[in-house]
């Protein structure tokens, strides 16, 4: 164990080791719940004929493309990020199958050719390490781009839920959250909901959808009636 972590910190591969050790103490720090998987995630939105990379993320780039090579350039850097799933799988989660894959090939590489760990040979192996590391993300990631294509398929479901009947499964009130459940084009959808000031609702009772916060990720909902108190749905909950 003590001379795999010399190796795994030697000149050649130190780097790679210490790129690992962030992500995994990024994925301590999520799984405690101080952030979120998607809080790097980034929204390219382009002008032109290029269409939307991806609509997933918090971070907004406008790029205006103008005819010609510029469009010719911008057709191939977004075909590229197409191609490694930027857009449609989390930032952060395309970069940890990077990282510890392109840990997993430089030390396989300089153990093999390079066990001193030396800088001469080292260097050209770290830049065939990050090629290789591309497809074998590109491989990799295509099972999480499926199952992120069909959660997003469940939140488009959610889109237009503005103006419709929900369902409380908790009580809700100022300053509390809670939750109701809410018909969508498909399954009935459970999701995070609060209200206004003032205003209370039970279990079990019937509201509208008023809006969705994106910043907090929840529905406000109000009473049907929104001049009388909320009315038991008879048969909920």
């Amino acid at each position: 164990m003590i001379e795999f972590l010399q190796f795994a910190f030697l000149p050649a591969t130190a780097v790679f080791s210490l790129l690992l050790g962030v992500v995994l103490l990024y994925w301590l720090v999520v799984i405690v719940g101080l952030l979120d998987t998607d809080f790097l995630n980034i929204d390219l939105h382009t002008d032109g004929d290029l269409g939307d990379v991806g609509d997933a993320g918090d971070v907004d780039v406008d790029a205006d493309v103008d005819v010609g090579e510029a469009g010719d350039l911008g057709d191939v850097f977004h075909a590229m990020l197409s191609f490694f799933y930027v857009g449609r799988i989390p930032v952060t989660v395309l970069v940890t199958l990077m990282v510890f894959s392109l840990w997993i090939l430089a030390m396989a590489a300089n153990h093999a050719v390079n066990p001193t760990g030396g800088l001469l040979l080292g260097l050209p192996i770290a830049a065939g390490s990050f090629v290789a590391s591309l497809f074998v993300v590109k491989v990799l990631g295509w099972p999480f781009a499926k199952l992120y294509r069909a959660m997003d398929g469940s939140r488009d479901g959610l889109k237009n839920v503005t103006g419709k009947l929900c369902v409380l499964l908790t009580a809700v009130g100022p300053g509390r959250t809670g939750q109701a459940q809410v018909a969508t084009a498909g399954a009935p959808a459970v999701v995070n909901v609060i209200v206004e000031d003032g205003v209370t609702l039970e279990r079990g009772s019937e509201a509208v959808v008023l809006e969705y916060r994106k910043a907090s990720h929840v529905y406000v909902v109000a009473p049907v009636d929104l001049n009388a108190p909320a009315r038991p749905v008879q048969g909920a909950g």
